[in-house]
């Protein structure tokens, strides 16, 4: 036999949210963040499936997209309109589009959803190359996302998506989250955009379990564009870092210091002083210090930047000059065919 409305347990949000035993009416547990104050004029009580109440003015339904003209009857100044859609989802959509700082007060996301468990948690620290910005609040509306987008879409509540990505902005979120949530709303275009800013050392090879579960159960193919993406990244530093530092694979010949900065002020210049005499030796140094660059912003041409670590790792301009000239045939070779975006 079925519980009673009344007596069934609430779902999670509402258990959390409902305080105040005087917020409930028979049946229906009144959602105070949307509770009964309101003096006087048109109302409705938005219904979800788990019994949970929102009261919204008239105008302010309106506002926001909600059909109120065939909930009233006669002149009563209240309606009930039922949704088929739960109290998380109803929750998630008013509270974005009506009142989006209780997700930007800090551990606001609390009263919606308990704290992910340590193993969902995202963590920071478990790959030392790594620092990505993810924000758990983001990641725990994030996971709501896909009922809500359903029943913003059977409802015509077109502002809600757009609101929700200005939130997560908001929350600065970082490009995977981004991407999480336009593929969600197979928004190809925006998800391309995002793509390629997971392309940094921060984000490549390191979506959170709880993003790659998301992406897994509901937009399966833009998860693939994206660790195809990812993959081929990757291997081009790989192989980047294998040409600076051991075999440029490109017809120019750099071994071994010229004679110049061999006998320069009488000792040789700086690198060759610091390496002790060592080209391979200075490769590798400037080598790493040119990728820790490119890695950083995803770059695929010699840039200034590049050629500053250069310059600063070596120590000599005219050691610098020779790296230089290799290292921007080799990135020309490796990175410009390269895609920057997922392929969809």
């Amino acid at each position: 036999m079925e519980t009673p409305a009344q007596n069934r347990p609430l779902p999670r949000v509402a258990s959390d949210l409902v305080q105040d035993p005087s917020l409930t009416l028979g049946p229906i547990v009144m959602h105070p963040w949307f509770s009964p104050i309101l003096k006087s004029g048109e109302y409705i009580t938005l219904l979800s499936t788990d019994q949970i109440g929102y009261v919204l003015i008239s105008g302010t339904a309106k506002s926001i997209g909600i059909n109120t003209r065939s909930a009233f009857k006669s002149d009563t100044p209240s309606a009930i309109i039922r949704w088929d859609a739960s109290s998380d989802s109803i929750t998630l959509i008013l509270t974005t589009l009506l009142q989006p700082h209780r997700f930007l007060q800090s551990q606001s996301h609390s009263h919606l959803r308990p704290q992910p468990s340590e193993s969902e948690s995202v963590r920071t620290d478990t790959n030392p190359n790594s620092n990505p910005k993810f924000s758990s609040t983001a990641i725990s509306l994030l996971k709501l996302l896909p009922e809500a987008l359903a029943v913003s879409q059977t409802y015509k509540i077109p502002k809600f998506f757009l609101k929700f990505t200005s939130l997560l902005l908001q929350l600065h979120a970082s490009p995977l989250i981004l991407y999480t949530a336009y593929a969600l709303a197979r928004d190809t275009p925006n998800c391309k955009r995002y793509s390629s800013e997971t392309l940094t050392e921060a984000h490549l090879g390191c979506i959170p379990k709880p993003l790659r579960r998301i992406l897994q159960t509901h937009c399966p193919r833009y998860l693939i564009a994206l660790d195809e993406l990812h993959l081929k990244w990757v291997e081009a530093y790989e192989e980047l870092q294998y040409c600076f530092t051991k075999n440029l694979k490109v017809n120019i010949k750099l071994e071994g210091y010229g004679s110049i900065c061999k006998k320069r002020f009488g000792r040789g210049c700086p690198a060759y002083i610091s390496t002790n005499h060592s080209f391979t030796r200075l490769r590798q140094i400037a080598g790493e210090a040119a990728l820790t660059v490119i890695k950083s912003n995803a770059y695929r041409f010699m840039c200034a930047e590049i050629e500053e670590a250069i310059h600063e790792a070596t120590r000599c301009e005219t050691c610098a000059h020779r790296l230089i000239n290799a290292f921007d045939a080799v990135m020309r070779h490796v990175m410009s065919d390269l895609r920057t975006t997922i392929a969809l």
